[in-house]
């Protein structure tokens, strides 16, 4: 290519797509369902003149033959924390942490796995609420015929009842009448 046709080269991925590819595996690492296995890819990178490190205190800036896969995983630890926490960095440097972490996970893809039993099977789950939902709606139809039958037997004993119930009433205020009157003659 010649200096004149310089073409602009575009990212496959925006910023903002980035960010997002981030904040789900960082979610998803946080809730254990993903695991990097090994940071032996990640490791061996970090010898290419290309990087910089931006945790000096954990992988020194000097010209090393190799890193330990130890150091590659803290420093993928510390670009984590980076980015959780970046109110206490500028803004250039979050940038850069988040550039090498998309980069890192990227290149150990291999070495990231899923967990399979943490993610949810939607249609077994959707079919179990459904059956669990089902059941709780036949133990409510249960509960309301054994409700409204026993109502109905009320009903029933009020109604077989009411004549006996009558006579006990009038009785009863018929005594009541009697000693109420001898009272008032004494």
């Amino acid at each position: 290519m010649d200096k004149g046709t310089q073409e602009e080269v575009v990212p496959i991925f925006t910023s903002e797509e980035k960010q997002r590819y981030l904040h789900n595996f960082m979610e998803a690492r946080l809730r254990g369902n993903v695991q990097v296995e090994s940071f032996a890819r990640m490791a061996s990178y970090m010898i290419n003149p290309k990087f910089k490190s931006l945790a000096p205190e954990i992988i020194p800036n000097i010209d090393l033959k190799a890193f330990t896969i130890d150091e590659a995983h803290r420093y993928f630890d510390f670009l984590i924390g980076i980015l959780t926490n970046p109110n206490e960095r500028k803004p250039e440097f979050v940038r850069e942490a988040s550039e090498q972490l998309f980069f890192f996970i990227n290149i150990m893809i291999e070495d990231i796995v899923v967990r399979e039993d943490l993610i949810p099977n939607w249609p077994q789950l959707l079919k179990t609420m459904a059956e669990e939902f089902t059941k709780l709606e036949q133990k409510i139809e249960n509960r309301d015929k054994e409700i409204t039958d026993n109502f109905e037997l009320l009903l029933a004993w009020k109604r077989d009842s009411q004549p006996t119930i009558d006579a006990a009433k009038d009785y009863f205020q018929g005594m009541i009448g009697r000693i109420g009157g001898k009272k008032k003659d004494e």
